[in-house]
Formats: structure tokens, sequence, C-alpha cells
């Protein structure tokens, strides 16, 4: 299932991004992220995500970056350590 998240991914807008992540969570199809439209991002938006990669791997489902994160909300994402382990196969394995 195609998640695309953009424009503001801050505090201001946690509880709508918790929610489509629930919704397709709740899909029980592998999960493809799509980042490349996300303006601002701050800690809560990188927790969510974080959050939805442990879920995932805690239901074997899939889940991938398609498009990246753009230059200035990926340097916050490095600084948080985001990147660490994203990537889950359908085996629940990061990779």
């Amino acid at each position: 299932m195609d998640i695309e998240l953009s424009g503001d991914c801050t505090v201001n807008r946690v509880e709508e991004i918790a929610g489509t992540l629930r919704e397709a969570l709740a899909s029980g199809k592998p999960l493809v992220l799509h980042l490349g439209g996300v303006s601002q991002a701050d800690l809560s938006f990188f927790q969510l995500l974080l959050a939805l990669a442990a879920s995932c791997r805690e239901r074997g489902l899939a889940l991938e970056v398609a498009t990246g994160l753009p230059p200035e909300p990926e340097a916050k994402a490095a600084w948080v350590g985001y990147m660490a382990c994203f990537h889950v196969d359908a085996g629940g394995e990061c990779r």
C-alpha cells in the first residue's frame, strides 16, 4: 500500500499522520512510503516512522521508502538517528 506524506510533518499534524499510518497498517499489505514532498519534519514525525517500522516488524509486513526525504528534513532525520533501521522485509527483518 502506497503512503504519500507531504508538507508540514511536524507535531502540528501528528494525529493526522498517525491516523494515516494506522489505517495503512490495518490493511495488512506491504507498505511503501513516499516522503519526497515533506517540507518540514520534527522529532514527532520521525518517532511515528520508527513506530511504523517496529509495527511492521511485529506483523511481518514489508516496509520500504520509495521516495526519500528532501535535503533539509533528511539532515534532521540523520541527526535524530531515524535512518538506523528503516527498510523492513516481509519476514520482519531490517535491511
